[in-house]
């Protein structure tokens, strides 16, 4: 009765109601299995977190799919759980040693997936619709933590350069600390972090993590070290309260 199972999910074949209820899904395609052409399997790799979060919280992904240093491709596949298979980088066997760049690459990312990982347990916004989408964004937000990031991508054939989003659980009076993936750490005012508006390249990605600073009328609660309307339901509340 105590005994831990991962489900490999058989290219995705073994993800329903039994299964996730008695084990962890910790690869939830094959297609990402080695490279693929024009980012098809980056931009599955975004549908499946969107689509499959609100019901699945916990669930990996094969990382090797990812070329070494391509940012956007690792943020396309990462979700609460990823699959690391070092022999097979770059879609085939490597039989080389890692070039010390190569390894701070590996350590900078996987120290941000472990940063945004708790944060999949608590409320999911998806921020885009599914399908056709050529933008695609979500949400994690933690209330107990008052804490949470939100990840957006342009995908390289969409059109629009900038889009407005609705993000949940920001409180419109309060004050936030920003802090920008590759970027700047910033103070933001909650009314505008809750009406973000995001410009990017296309092919790119923007990762902010917020957590509030300031909380409203000064009710004395610390800042912590280190969101779609907030007044709506998010697609999943919180599925665990533990980290």
């Amino acid at each position: 009765p105590n005994i831990l199972q991962e489900n490999c999910a058989s290219g995705g074949r073994r993800i329903d109601i039994e299964m996730i209820s008695r084990a962890h899904v910790y690869c939830r395609s094959d297609y990402f299995i080695g490279q693929k052409p024009h980012d098809t399997a980056f931009i599955l790799g975004q549908n499946a977190t969107l689509n499959l979060s609100p019901y699945l919280p916990f669930q990996g992904c094969e990382f090797n799919c990812v070329p070494i240093g391509d940012d956007y491709g690792a943020f396309s596949i990462i979700s609460s759980g990823t699959v690391i298979t070092p022999s097979d980088f770059d879609g085939g066997i490597l039989k080389r040693t890692f070039a010390d760049s190569e390894t701070a690459w590996f350590k900078k990312i996987f120290n941000v997936a472990a940063r945004m990982r708790p944060f999949y347990m608590g409320d999911f916004y998806p921020l885009t619709g599914a399908g056709n989408d050529l933008w695609c964004a979500w949400q994690c937000h933690r209330p107990d933590l008052q804490a949470g990031f939100a990840l957006f991508f342009r995908r390289a054939d969409a059109k629009e350069d900038s889009r407005a989003f609705k993000l949940g659980g920001i409180d419109s009076d309060a004050a936030y600390h920003v802090e920008t993936y590759g970027g700047s750490d910033q103070s933001v005012k909650g009314a505008e972090l809750e009406n973000l508006t995001v410009k990017l390249d296309p092919r790119s990605f923007r990762l902010i993590f917020e957590v509030l600073a300031k909380p409203p009328r000064d009710m004395g609660v610390p800042p912590m070290k280190h969101g779609q309307d907030a007044r709506a339901t998010p697609a999943r509340k919180g599925f665990c309260r533990i980290f």
